[in-house]
Parts: C-alpha cells; structure tokens; sequence
C-alpha cells in the first residue's frame, strides 16, 4: 500500500522555491546594508583624517611663527623661510580640504587663521596670538566631533 503525503507536491515545491528566494533576498539586503555602512564608515574616517591633517599643519606652524615675530629676536633668512612656508603649507592644507571643506568654511577657519596671524605680526603679543590660536583650535575640534557624530 502506498502512503499519500499530507501536503501535494506543488506545495512542497513553492515552500522550497520561496526558501531559496527569501535566502537570496536576506543575502542582497545584508549586501547592501554592508556596503552602505561602509561607505558611512569610510566618509566618516576621511573627515577625521582631514580634521587632524588641518590641526597638525596650524600646530606645527606656531612655532616658526612666533619665533619670527616675537620681539627682541633676531631673524635669520632662514627662520623667514620656515615661518613663511609654515603659514603657506597651513593655506594650503586649509583649502586643499575635500570632505570637511564646507564645515570649515562654516567657521570661516582660512580667514580667522590669516587674520589671527597679521593681528600677531601688528601687535607682536605672543600671549594674545596663544590664547586666540586656542580659541580657534578648539572650535575646529568641536566642529570635528559635530561632523563625525551628524555623519
């Protein structure tokens, strides 16, 4: 005697069919999410690297300028060089920015720095030109974390 299947044969086979399609389904889902994330992840690793390039440039700048215009000193040719290659490679590195470009425009970063460097060589006043260049570093800083954070 032959048995009979509780469930007809086309049954059977839709459930496999829609298993195989829901599988693939979930894998392309799972793809996308994936690649949306890390491209998410990888915009987001660019403005940090931008932020910290912009700030290691102003850091590092701070020093040939300020020992050419700090009164008292004398200036060599070379001190002249460094400071004025300094402040040129802090332009450069300022607007060369792609992915933070419009964040720091927001703060109107290049023409704080330039402005904040003539006041310096006007007034000469090391301390001023500290605490404003601090001002102006962590507002960089606050509109770094803003970014990451809104991306």
């Amino acid at each position: 005697m032959t048995e009979v299947s509780p469930f007809p044969w086309w049954l059977t086979l839709t459930f496999a069919i829609c298993g195989a399609i829901g599988s693939l389904v979930g894998v392309v889902i799972g793809h996308l999410l994936t690649r949306s994330w890390q491209r998410t992840q990888w915009l987001l690793d660019n403005r940090r690297g931008e932020y910290r390039e912009v700030i290691k440039a102003m850091t590092a700048a701070l020093g040939p300028i300020i020992q050419c215009v700090k009164p008292g000193l004398v200036v060599t040719d070379k001190e002249q060089f460094e400071s004025l290659a300094a402040k040129n490679l802090t332009y450069e590195t300022i607007e060369s920015r792609i992915f933070i470009h419009k964040d720091l425009e927001a703060i109107d970063l290049y023409a704080r720095w330039v402005t904040l460097i003539a006041a310096f060589e006007r007034h000469r006043d090391d301390r001023k030109f500290a605490q404003d260049f601090k001002e102006l570093l962590d507002e960089i800083r606050t509109s770094a974390v803003k970014s990451v954070k809104a991306g």
